[in-house]
């Protein structure tokens, strides 16, 4: 959470700080780039983080997953690199050059969850705790301070490095290990496990990259900055989901009819946040949007308030993944994410055309909607879709005897 917030404090202050084609051309580059380093991880961090420390077998997965993964991030930074430079946008830069470096300086990652694997999440989370503040302060101080671009986008680089340094003797036992070990059964349940993740990353990151073909990278950097506001504002619905996902999943076990009024209770209460502050921005959007991002972004603040108002369909799709989740339907995350993702791509090709950046923002509502209410009418899930029609009143209507 707290890497999370100083990522978007910092972005929000780079966007204050930058031109609207400089930080176009940056935050569309640094959005393909979290593209392809969740791909190119393959699902093997989970996979350590799934086996427990005892048996042999396990420390062959580890082993083997140890190495496909330095394998995978070279790759995966060659790859941003050829992909961007050559199908998104020909003009080289140093940020270019950064980002692949910081793709692949995730491999990082992996060594993180060896030395959970290794010595227990205690231990590791005092060191990434440290890490993470330290580099926190870095980041947000250097936007403030106006540093550009290339500069932040640097200090990812070390921040991912320190990491590899400090964890990397976890791996070291793992690494002498020998190199005839289950690397297809390994790379087969990895893709598995991730595959969700990817597919939701990628309809979430590429509007951004369509408005930069479209539109030019100034209306990008436009779109992109005020993405940031509703994002910040999205840590509201991951704190309150994140606080009760342990008790929500036991109530399931114990009470499938508790768990459900836990369910439409806190969907209502988001729905009932984010429309209030979709309601909020839109008297006070231009306001809200010079004292974060700058008065360069004024003529955006319908992006803001409709991206506020999609917030809350983005915290009932989380409502219902976790559902998905403690039900065991597992595939049924990856139909509807697969079937948001299609959405996402007609919707954006239909709207941005003639409408803009503006419609870019009303194919995330959209996108959104799909997700959390229109693709489990399509997979046939009729009793979460009743759930999650019940949650998208905000409460002052349930109350008022509509919809109990």
């Amino acid at each position: 959470m707290l890497r999370g917030t100083s990522t978007i404090a910092s972005a929000m202050l780079l966007a204050r700080h930058s031109t609207l084609l400089e930080y176009g051309e940056f935050a569309s580059a640094f959005s393909f780039s979290q593209l392809v380093g969740m791909s190119a991880s393959l699902g093997l961090d989970q996979i350590i983080q799934g086996k427990g420390p005892s048996s042999r077998h396990r420390r062959a997965t580890v082993s083997a997953a140890l190495k496909l993964r330095a394998v995978t991030a070279f790759f995966g930074a060659f790859l941003f690199y050829a992909i961007y430079l050559y199908a998104i946008n020909p003009k080289s830069s140093t940020v270019q050059f950064a980002l692949s470096a910081f793709v692949a300086l995730q491999f990082a990652d992996i060594l993180s969850a060896i030395a959970i694997y290794s010595d227990g999440a205690r231990l590791f989370v005092n060191k990434k705790l440290a890490i993470t503040v330290l580099f926190s302060c870095f980041k947000v101080g250097a936007a403030v301070a106006g540093a550009n671009v290339a500069s932040y986008v640097i200090l990812l680089c070390f921040e991912q490095l320190l990491s590899g340094v400090v964890f990397s003797r976890y791996a070291r036992t793992f690494w002498s290990r020998p190199f005839n070990l289950p690397y297809c059964s390994i790379i087969r349940d990895g893709t598995q496990m991730s595959f969700a993740q990817i597919v939701v990353l990628a309809y979430s990151r590429l509007d951004g990259l369509l408005i930069l073909q479209i539109l030019g990278a100034e209306r990008a950097g436009a779109f992109l900055a005020v993405s940031r506001i509703t994002e910040a504002s999205s840590f509201i619905s991951q704190a309150v989901l994140s606080g009760t996902l342990s008790s929500r999943a036991t109530l399931f076990a114990k009470s499938p009819a508790d768990a459900e009024s836990l369910h439409v209770v806190s969907g209502r209460q988001l729905v009932t946040i984010y429309f209030s502050l979709g309601v909020l921005a839109l008297v006070f959007g231009p306001t809200i949007i010079d004292a974060t991002i700058g008065p360069k972004y004024r003529s955006y603040s319908s992006v803001l308030v409709v991206g506020l108002f999609a917030n809350a369909f983005v915290s009932l799709g989380l409502l219902k993944d976790q559902w998905l989740l403690a039900s065991g339907k597992i595939r049924q995350i990856g139909k509807t994410n697969l079937i948001t993702l299609f959405a996402n791509v007609v919707v954006l090709l239909v709207l941005v055309y003639p409408f803009g950046v503006l419609g870019a923002s009303y194919a995330f509502l959209l996108t959104q909607f799909c997700s959390a209410i229109l693709s489990l009418y399509i997979v046939g899930e009729a009793k979460l879709l009743q759930m999650q029609l019940r949650c998208a009143v905000p409460i002052m209507v349930a109350k008022g005897g509509i919809f109990r």
